[in-house]
């Protein structure tokens, strides 16, 4: 009887270390909004589901450890949205191994903006796990 909770207790202790720890959780449908010059600290991991939709104007700061994780789901919607000449919403994520973090974020921007007809736009790179034949064929295959 003993070994057999002993056997119980380790196998939940092991489920328990080897998990992603997420702190903020954005279910199914819900729509989280982050204003212009606001910071949204959050000191864990981040996972969305569902048809979730962020639209980040401000800041958003995930500052983990090595067990957290940040987690994207492919049908939600996390925008990087634009305010503007000078300000667009920033993702900040440090301490999270690259193989916790999974998902894509949009960027919002303006062709027109700060760049004339040359239409320079700021990428964050690298991108981990993402074939450069993946990347090219998005942009080409994007929406104008």
């Amino acid at each position: 009887m003993i070994r057999k909770l002993f056997i119980l207790k380790l196998i939940l202790f092991n489920g328990i270390v080897f998990s992603q720890n997420i702190l903020t959780y954005v279910g199914n449908s819900a729509l989280v909004t982050v204003q212009s010059n606001t910071l949204v600290y959050n000191g864990g991991g981040l996972q969305t589901v569902g048809s979730a939709v962020v639209n980040n104007s401000g800041n958003i700061m995930i500052n983990g450890v090595a067990a957290d994780g940040l987690t994207i789901a492919p049908t939600t919607s996390f925008n990087l949205k634009f305010n503007g000449a000078q300000s667009y919403g920033q993702l900040y994520i440090k301490d999270i191994p690259q193989g916790n973090i999974s998902g894509k974020v949009n960027k919002e921007f303006r062709a027109d903006v700060n760049s004339g007809t040359t239409a320079k736009q700021q990428v964050g790179l690298p991108f981990f796990n993402y074939k450069i034949s993946d990347l090219v064929s998005n942009i080409t295959n994007s929406p104008s």
